[in-house]
């Protein structure tokens, strides 16, 4: 066997171990944190919501600050944030039609809202609407989040 060929072995296994290990961790992720329960709201944990519709799109809800997590592929290169002090209302909306949508003070990301539920967040400096089946609860633990952290 040449190096050539231990080389291209060795590089082959590192990434079957990379992906068996992203494979599993989603998996125990969708396991621990879908669905959501209420007890999560007391947790450190940030608890990721997937955009309904919007491949790549996330909103993070974690013990301080939310978090829009977007891009194309495996890397999420805009993350607007906020820290829950700056979060206003949060509400459960109804979207009639299909629209794309700018991310206000992140002119690179565009959210396309599908027909349905979706949950309407007020932040600096405007507001993001991000298209889920899960406002209610969204809606919930960013409350208890704040409650927890002090913030009016």
């Amino acid at each position: 066997m040449g190096l050539a060929s231990a080389w291209f072995i060795g590089v082959a296994a590192a990434a079957a171990l990379g992906a068996g290990g992203w494979f599993v961790g989603e998996h125990a992720r969708r396991r621990v944190l879908e669905p959501y329960t209420p007890e999560l709201a007391d947790s450190p944990v940030e608890v990721p919501w997937q955009a309904r519709g919007a491949r790549g799109l996330e909103l993070l809800v974690a013990h301080d600050r939310i978090t829009l997590s977007g891009g194309r592929g495996p890397f999420r290169l805009v993350r607007p944030m906020v820290a829950l002090s700056g979060v206003g209302a949060v509400e459960q909306v109804m979207v009639a039609r299909r629209t794309t949508l700018p991310v206000p003070g992140v002119g690179e990301l565009r959210v396309t809202v599908t027909p349905g539920p979706a949950v309407r967040i007020t932040v600096p400096p405007g507001e993001w609407i991000v298209p889920t089946d899960h406002g209610r609860e969204i809606a919930r633990l960013v409350a208890r989040r704040k409650e927890l952290a002090g913030v009016d």
